[in-house]
């Protein structure tokens, strides 16, 4: 089973809007939770289709089922990288096709 590989340790930050004192909106992120998971660059190229929507992608990460949506970020180390999308495998991992934010 490919939870064997997972030795990469990441975070989940979720974005939630609110309106403050003055009725402007204002965006802050909070830790969702952390995982272990197996990430591994792609070439940047890749093309991915599912459900009729299709991604351009730099690297892609496998995990355990998560409460996770494709507003999320994900952080590994320094790097951010935003969730294009999100493939649930027969209810045994998730594969997320991820954009590394520069």
């Amino acid at each position: 089973m490919i939870d064997k590989h997972y030795n990469t340790g990441f975070n989940i930050y979720r974005v939630s809007s609110s309106i403050d004192a003055n009725n402007f909106e204002i965006e802050t992120q909070s830790l969702n939770l952390s995982n272990m998971g197996y990430i591994e660059p792609l070439s940047g190229n890749e093309r991915y289709m599912s459900d009729k929507k299709e991604a351009y992608t730099t690297h892609r990460l496998f995990c355990k089922i998560l409460d996770v949506v494709e507003s999320d970020e994900i952080h590994v180390g320094s790097d951010t990288y935003d969730i294009d999308l999100i493939q649930n495998f027969r209810e045994n991992h998730l594969e997320l096709i991820l954009i590394l934010r520069k």
